[in-house]
């Protein structure tokens, strides 16, 4: 046997150094020629040059497809499918060794051997006194003594030592192998991720890695015959000691042998496992990189062809039309200047000709090259195309917990995975996104800004122009008329230079700050490379999916908690209303009698306010007087209240019974509401206006103008019979009655004439739409005390405009007049550190914001009141600009201690929109004497204004004098 056995051994050391160290070969040129060939790829790719972003793209997107091709996802291997021809050889020459074989025992089994443990020592004496003992017989008969057989399993033990035992070993041969492939793999990318490395790659990474690999094998090579020897000894003491007290074969039973077996080839495959996780993770790690990298050249790019196609040159943008008004308004002012003999006839034609050009072709082809939104849309195409290349990167990578050099193997517990488009999703794109839409909204507000100038330099050309035009009519004054003209081209071309400036500002700065979004947006890109802060960006994502949860439970509770919260508030809120309201009845009562005096510095404050006004430019006081609005570009507003009419219209238009009561407060715009609609050209039949009072304040006839529109003769007998059918049969009109309150008087026999309309109105509404416009505080008492409100089937009501309207409606003014705004700032501002830190550009905004706060506190959303708050704020003219300073309400308490007669005086005055001495002596049933006297007084503490010769509520303090009303139950 043993013969057989030295002949297996030459035959297996040849399988090991043939069959299996070929197996292991395969491996290292197989690894070998991948690498080399990604090399090559390498090369290849960044010859094209790496300087291009768009060739950067192309060799990233190529490389990445190329690994993806040739370096699938490998699998772990087992020992048993990694040296599976070896083995089937092995078991085949196994066959010529006998399965199991008795031979005799060799003498060192029964000697006591150096090697030999305590145990051992003390029993082989007794062995061998035993055997001595047994072979006595022999000794006698002078025969040869015979030592004891034992049984040998030869297939298992030749297992066991040349498989189980000696196989692992080349595990730990095979770690350098694994480890130099990962070095040069990790080399390869740091200089496949440095552009500037990238394109001088050649063969010098798979030449270093070539030769480590044949120092391996070599030394491999050695390694395996080394540990064959000891293999080859350790079987043959196996084969001496097996069935004897040394060595129990239990052991080398078949059925432990091939569980050894199968657990060494699941060994094997863990081991493999940990590297093809290694190799994998750190694969993953590549191509993620080669996606990102990708993603960053592609915004690179994208930035490039937005840069390119934004382009700065506001010559390409709005240039021609902003020169052609500049030449307008330079031609207007020679003209001006040469022509003063017939200067009426020049500011005529500039007019007309303004008018014509700029209205009909400059300001729109400007307005509509500023709206376009071309500007926006750059940069939304960048952000889309951005967001588009992100979205494809779903594809989930692997990646470890914690950290590693990719230089060992790697649990497969340690590996987890996550998508870049996670990553990116998570915070990156977010925060480009939030920059890029900070961008977009500070230019389509800067655009706005120029687009609200521009829209109105046709405007302010033309009532500068205008306003010169009429005060030479008026003043008959050559260079009066001529430094208005002048004044006003001069403002006006330097707000075209404005918006040429400001708009190639705009452009610039988005451009700058798309630069900057976009480089922040290819840094994060960048970190997302480093595996590090992936894993801190992965816990961050699993934190605040967890908070997510918990915050949406939070809410959940939190709602339940604000409605109980709610419901106690509006029950306390009520109770103590309640208590408010009784507190001022009782002080109501106690104080009606008594009376304070006016302060003298309110007094003087609001008899001065004229004297304000007047002192400002002629221009800038047309713009904001308080008087109907007759130029529609001086409009702002009622949308609402314009849809309400077009509805009302459109139901009498279809054949049905409709008449319009408009409502509004005094002061609210109510003519200029009339006039906007009837410019607009809501009404498509003949429109007939009639004022109750003219514009010095005189009642008017309704009659008589009833009269006119039925074609009556002066001596034709008429009775409203008679209006009633003549109406009915002729065409279907309109007719539009204004200022209802003033067709009335509050006492017997005083409401005939709204009795009578009310009939008449009831009567002809299939035929005749009537508009009638009436004081809010009028119509609530004409519902209360006859009725009124039933001869109409629609009622508008002018809503409080918006603070937004407000604002809009007095810059609007500010633009048409040419000048530039300057806020002044109060002494505690300037002493504010808070507002000395901020740039002048953000102090004005700061400034700007805090005056039309109290712009709206003080007026209450009334236009008229608005209007007049803006001029008394006006501190210092200029022939360019305006100074706005804080104006500081008057302090109006004065009026709850004035008397009951004043109270109800100021009651009627209300009811009325104003009354003359007889008629209010009438209403308030005393001598006409006593009447002008409390009049008088009124007047002149400020509190009233003299319009010919109706008194009426001044408009600064008329806001306050309806809270007083109110609070006396009057209204």
């Amino acid at each position: 046997m043993y013969k057989k056995l030295s002949a297996f051994k030459k035959v297996y050391e040849n399988l090991v150094l043939t069959r299996l160290f070929a197996a292991f070969d395969r491996l290292f040129k197989q690894e070998l020629s991948e690498f080399q060939e990604l090399e090559k790829q390498i090369a290849s790719l960044y010859s094209k040059g790496a300087e291009n972003p768009d060739n950067v793209i192309e060799c990233k997107q190529e490389l990445l497809a190329f690994t993806e091709e040739i370096w699938q996802t490998y699998e772990p291997e087992s020992f048993s499918s990694l040296a599976d021809t070896f083995l089937a050889d092995f078991y085949e020459e196994l066959e010529n060794l006998p399965v199991s074989q008795r031979i005799p025992q060799k003498p060192e089994r029964f000697k006591i051997q150096s090697d030999d443990g305590i145990l051992l020592r003390i029993a082989k004496p007794f062995k061998w006194l035993f055997w001595s003992l047994s072979q006595l017989p022999k000794r006698i008969l002078r025969k040869k003594p015979i030592y004891w057989k034992h049984q040998v399993p030869v297939h298992a033990i030749v297992r066991e030592h040349l498989i189980n035992q000696f196989i692992p070993k080349l595990q730990y041969i095979l770690e350098p192998f694994n480890k130099a492939v990962m070095q040069a793999c990790i080399d390869l990318h740091k200089k496949e991720s440095n552009l500037s490395e990238a394109a001088t790659i050649s063969d010098e990474t798979s030449s270093q890695l070539k030769k480590e690999l044949a120092a391996l094998k070599r030394s491999f090579k050695k390694q395996m015959k080394d540990d064959l020897l000891v293999a080859f000894s350790e079987l043959d003491q196996a084969i001496d000691q097996s069935g004897t007290i040394e060595l129990i074969t239990t052991q080398y039973q078949s059925g432990k042998v091939e569980k050894r077996f199968k657990e060494l080839d699941q060994k094997w495959w863990e081991a493999d496992e940990g590297w093809v996780n290694t190799f994998n993770v750190f694969l993953e790690a590549w191509r993620s990189d080669l996606t990102l990298q990708s993603l960053m050249f592609q915004a690179k790019s994208d930035l490039k062809t937005y840069l390119k196609s934004q382009s700065t040159n506001i010559n390409e943008y709005v240039g021609n039309e902003l020169d052609a008004i500049e030449r307008l308004i330079s031609e207007t002012s020679d003209l001006i200047e040469k022509h003063e003999d017939n200067l009426s006839s020049i500011l005529k034609k500039q007019v007309y000709i303004s008018q014509k050009t700029l209205d009909k072709e400059l300001i729109p082809s400007l307005l509509e090259k500023l709206s376009n939104k071309s500007l926006i849309n750059g940069i939304s195409r960048l952000e889309a195309s951005t967001r588009s290349h992100m979205e494809q990167l779903t594809k989930e990578r692997k990646i470890t917990k914690s950290v590693t050099d990719y230089l060992s193997p790697i649990d497969s517990e340690e590996i987890t995975h996550i998508s870049p488009y996670d990553l990116i999703a998570f915070e990156t794109a977010p925060e480009l996104s939030e920059q890029l839409n900070a961008v977009k909204a500070e230019l389509v507000g800067k655009l706005n800004e120029n687009l609200l100038t521009a829209q109105d330099l046709d405007h302010m050309i033309i009532y500068g122009l205008s306003t010169a035009l009429d005060d030479l009519e008026v003043n008959k004054d050559i260079q009066s008329a001529k430094s208005i003209a002048r004044e006003s081209m001069e403002r006006s071309a330097a707000r075209v230079a404005d918006v040429r400036n400001a708009i190639r500002q705009a452009i610039e700065y988005a451009n700058e700050q798309v630069i900057q979004a976009v480089e922040n947006f290819v840094d994060s890109l960048e970190d997302l490379t480093k595996t590090e802060n992936v894993r801190e960006i992965r816990m961050r994502i699993m934190r605040a999916k967890a908070i997510q949860s918990t915050e949406e439970y939070k809410e959940e509770v939190r709602g339940k908690i604000l409605n109980r919260y709610q419901l106690i508030k509006e029950y306390i809120k009520d109770k103590f209303g309640l208590i408010i309201r009784l507190k001022n009845k009782i002080t109501r009562r106690l104080s009606l009698d008594a009376e304070e005096d006016v302060d003298i510095a309110v007094s003087n404050f609001l008899i001065d306010t004229e004297n304000v006004v007047q002192s400002l430019p002629l221009i800038y006081r047309n713009l904001y007087q308080i008087a109907p609005v007759a130029d529609k570009e001086l409009y702002v507003g009622r949308e609402k209240e314009l849809e309400d009419l077009r509805e009302a219209y459109q139901y009498w238009a279809n054949d049905k019974r409709a008449s319009i009561a408009i409502v509004g407060e005094k002061w609210s715009g109510l003519t200029s509401f009339v006039n906007h609609f009837e410019q607009l050209g809501i009404f498509k039949y003949r429109c007939n206006r009639f004022s109750a009072r003219s514009s010095d304040g005189e009642i008017q006839s309704l009659f008589q103008f009833l009269a006119e529109i039925i074609d009556a003769s002066p001596d034709q007998s008429i009775s409203w019979e008679m209006i009633t059918e003549k109406l009915n049969e002729g065409v279907k009109k309109v007719i539009i009655l204004e200022d209802l309150q003033g067709m009335y008087l509050r006492k017997i026999g005083g409401f005939e004439n709204l009795i009578e309309l009310s009939k008449l109105i009831q009567n002809t509404s299939k035929n005749i739409l009537w508009v009638v416009t009436c004081n809010l505080y009028s119509w609530g008492y004409f519902q209360k005390t006859i009725q009124f409100d039933e001869a109409f089937r629609f009622e508008v009501k002018l809503r409080e405009p918006t603070e937004e309207e407000i604002e809009e409606l007095i810059q609007k003014r500010n633009r048409i007049s040419g000048y530039k705004l300057k806020f002044k700032p109060s002494e505690s501002q300037l002493q504010s550190k808070k507002f000395t830190k901020l740039d002048d550009g953000e102090q004005q905004e700061m400034l700007k914001k805090e005056f039309f706060k109290s712009l709206i506190e003080f007026s209450s959303s009334n236009i008229s009141m608005a209007l007049m708050f803006w001029l008394l704020s006006t501190e210092d003219v200029t022939n360019e600009s305006i100074v706005i300073s804080q104006f500081k309400k008057p302090d109006f308490t004065f009026l709850n201690g004035l008397s009951a007669d004043k109270i109800t005086s100021l009651h009627l005055l209300v009811l009325h929109d104003g009354l003359k001495v007889d008629q209010f002596a009438s209403l308030a049933r005393m001598q006409k004497h006593n009447s002008h006297m409390i009049l008088a007084s009124l007047y002149e503490d400020g509190i009233l204004l003299k319009k010919q010769d109706y008194f009426m509520v001044n408009p600064l303090i008329y806001r306050s004098v309806i809270s007083l009303l109110k609070s006396k139950n009057l209204l």
